[in-house]
């Protein structure tokens, strides 16, 4: 599947068919953090996008996620199995300060 970026129309068509509570919980993320380009799960405002590698996810057809330092390693710990969307934007290459 081709990158989709997070939470543009397109990935919130495709997250919405599988896991409505995803998108749900995205939107009001979103909505706190009043722009798109925020954490999916928390709001941060420093976030970068990943692509979902992770049969758990795959499966269910999440293409992609914009995740902060925070989420990112949760998400690891959780299983889930990531690739910076841009080389190099990776927690892994560049974690924060």
């Amino acid at each position: 599947m081709d990158f989709v970026e997070p939470h543009s129309p397109h990935w919130f068509y495709l997250v919405e068919q599988i896991d409505w509570s995803l998108a749900a919980w995205a939107g009001t993320s979103i909505a706190f953090g009043r722009s798109k380009n925020v954490c999916t799960f928390c709001s941060d405002i420093d976030a970068r996008d990943f692509r979902v590698k992770s049969a758990r996810l795959e499966s269910a057809a999440v293409p992609s996620l914009r995740l902060c330092s925070t989420c990112y390693l949760n998400r690891l710990i959780m299983g889930d199995r990531l690739v910076a969307a841009v080389a190099g934007n990776s927690w892994a290459a560049n974690p924060a300060p």
